[in-house]
């Protein structure tokens, strides 16, 4: 199996349709083992029912609100004890604004409403990733999601956009590791457009009921990154080696 005896963080599962639970769910049917936060009673129920079906029942299911340092802390704490040993990967799939950011005049925007959609959205990559790369012992991996928006106007997606395009410019900085063995980063990027499915192989194509599709880039070199597609067309990322 690709994963086996691999470790890593999943963040942002909600539900059976989120794509951050397609991931998971792929990376544990090879082999991995993972730990999962949840923001809220109101998930904690669902996540744990998800993480109950998956082979390992030890999977570590935690809250945390990417937004509070203590947290974020205090969860990667129990996430390196609960996985027992170095993390080969983290998954970033959060992202929020407010909806009432999400529709008429950009310039509408409230200060409020801009700088949460750019705290949770963005500035929670390089946070997660300054705890998880000490975890890093042997090098890893990081895979976040991005989207069309970011590079071109896409209709009642405003704040959201803005909020991607400084994820995607964060995945490029990232890299910058000084003290650390070196964590690789990976963009998954969103696309909802027909043309999408061009540059998509027959194999991958013909797996698409709908047009969804997830183009993954490696940011930087060096490792091996394999692109999964379900009938259902939920993506699931599978490699990480």
């Amino acid at each position: 199996m690709l994963l086996e005896g691999k470790r890593g963080i999943v963040f942002g599962v909600a539900n059976k349709r989120s794509i951050a639970w397609a991931i998971a769910r792929a990376a544990a049917a090879e082999g991995a083992r993972m730990a999962f936060n949840f923001q809220g009673e109101k998930l904690e129920e669902k996540v744990k029912e998800l993480a109950e079906t998956i082979p390992d029942k030890t999977a570590l299911v935690a809250p945390c609100d990417v937004t509070r340092d203590e947290e974020l802390d205090r969860f990667f704490g129990e996430a390196a004890r609960a996985l027992g040993g170095p993390l080969d990967f983290l998954v970033h799939c959060i992202a929020f604004a407010n909806r009432e950011e999400l529709s008429g005049a950009f310039v509408d925007v409230s200060r409020a409403g801009f700088l949460l959609a750019q705290e949770v959205s963005a500035f929670s990559l390089p946070s997660l990733c300054k705890r998880a790369a000490p975890l890093m012992e042997k090098g890893g991996s990081v895979v976040a999601l991005t989207y069309l928006g970011s590079e071109r106007v896409v209709p009642n997606y405003n704040v959201m956009g803005v909020a991607k395009a400084s994820l995607e410019a964060s995945i490029r900085y990232l890299p910058l590791f000084p003290d650390e063995p070196g964590a690789v980063f990976h963009e998954a990027l969103l696309l909802e457009s027909p043309n999408a499915l061009r540059d998509v192989s027959p194999r991958d194509a013909a797996l698409a009921d709908v047009v969804r599709v997830i183009d993954v880039k490696a940011v930087r070199p060096g490792r091996s990154l394999e692109l999964v597609m379900d009938g259902e067309a939920q993506q699931a990322l599978c490699y990480l080696k």
